[in-house]
């Protein structure tokens, strides 16, 4: 019993310490926010997508649903 304990314990020490290199990792598909604000196409490209995420409108989903019939 105490050596199944005992093996528990070094694997869950193992595996929190044996993580740090996988999640320091940079998100490699994120825009810096530097990068937007410095370039005129990236600023427009956010600023467009903040308006189509906030305006009130027919999804996708609903306009196909009007159509398919």
């Amino acid at each position: 019993m105490k050596r199944n304990n005992l093996v528990w314990i070094l694997a869950a020490l193992v595996l929190t310490v044996g993580c740090r290199k996988v999640l320091d990792k940079k998100n490699l598909e994120a825009i810096d926010q530097n990068e937007i604000w410095n370039d005129l196409d990236l600023a427009t490209a956010a600023i467009n997508n903040v308006y189509a995420q906030s305006l009130p409108g027919w999804s996708t989903e609903y306009a196909l649903r009007a159509t398919a019939e």
